[in-house]
């Protein structure tokens, strides 16, 4: 699983994590964290909202958005 597929998994079971609870439950690194979460904002697959958590988005797609295949990883 693709450390995008492992962040959307976990913002969809803790809606609203910020980035340093995303890294810490993940054992990534905060900065990994932080690339991947632009990226995935960037292709709409997750929302950033005031107070810096996050949320994943409810994303129609062929591939289903667990399944997201990200460029550069």
């Amino acid at each position: 699983m693709s450390v995008e597929q492992r962040i959307l998994r976990y913002l969809r079971e803790n809606p609203g994590a910020t980035p340093r609870a995303i890294a810490d439950a993940l054992g990534i690194s905060l900065t990994q964290v932080r690339a991947v979460l632009n990226r995935l904002r960037d292709l709409g697959y997750v929302t950033r909202v005031p107070g810096g958590g996050y949320y994943a988005r409810a994303v129609q797609s062929p591939a289903n958005a667990s399944e997201v295949e990200v460029e550069g990883t």
